[in-house]
């Protein structure tokens, strides 16, 4: 195999890695995290190849070797349900070190190390405040209140308020994205339609002086 088929099969890895976690996590989850680090960094790798780069050319382009196992020791990854993403990524990090050995004689590549994981969650945890006027998780706990249909059904959606994060979580939310926190102590309160964002930011308004108001009197 010369060395364009070598870059040939590390990008054909690192799609079926990046489809595997597109199925199985949703937009929000990609964004954040050791999922978030991980899937960015497989993007960022293929859009460098795709290009016709060359992982001996600029490691701060391609920088996915020891992926595999932060995703494995990250604690909110089911193992169950991302069987094929660790074994495309683990296909992908052979492929990577076969290549490098054969063109240039090296086994070792730069990991992703745990204070690149903690920046990353900064840098996303900012974004995500301006994007969620200064609330983390308002967007996704307001897109996730039923609609007039499944409202007339019954159904609604809890939301929980953590005053000293700023961030909200909602039962859907924490399900569908297998989140393993404790629960805040605020019940923000029981959510249907035609409840939007002005609803939910009346409440955190108010839940906010009451806190301020209890602060005070201590």
């Amino acid at each position: 195999m010369n060395n364009m088929d070598g870059k040939e099969k590390i990008l054909t890895m690192i799609n079926k890695v990046i489809i595997e976690m597109e199925q199985l996590y949703d937009t929000a989850s990609l964004q954040t995290g050791m999922v978030g680090l991980v899937y960015k960094r497989y993007k960022k790798a293929k859009d460098f190849l795709s290009k016709g780069g060359d992982p001996l050319d600029d490691a701060s382009q391609f920088t996915i070797m020891g992926g595999v196992r932060a995703y494995i020791d990250d604690y909110d990854v089911d193992l169950t349900d991302s069987k094929e993403i660790i074994e495309y990524m683990t296909k992908t990090e052979r492929a990577v070190k076969e290549y490098m050995r054969k063109k240039k004689g090296i086994s070792a590549f730069r990991r992703i190390t745990k204070k690149e994981i903690e920046i990353e969650d900064l840098k996303q945890e900012e974004i995500s405040r301006k994007e969620n006027y200064g609330y983390l998780g308002l967007w996704t706990v307001v897109r996730d209140i039923p609609n007039a249909e499944k409202s007339a059904d019954g159904y609604y959606e809890e939301i929980f308020f953590d005053v000293n994060r700023k961030s909200l979580y909602g039962v859907v939310v924490k399900e569908k994205l297998k989140l393993k926190i404790d629960w805040p102590n605020v019940i923000l309160g029981l959510y249907q339609h035609p409840s939007d964002i002005n609803t939910i930011m009346d409440d955190i308004k108010r839940i906010e002086k009451i806190y301020k108001n209890s602060l005070d009197d201590n």
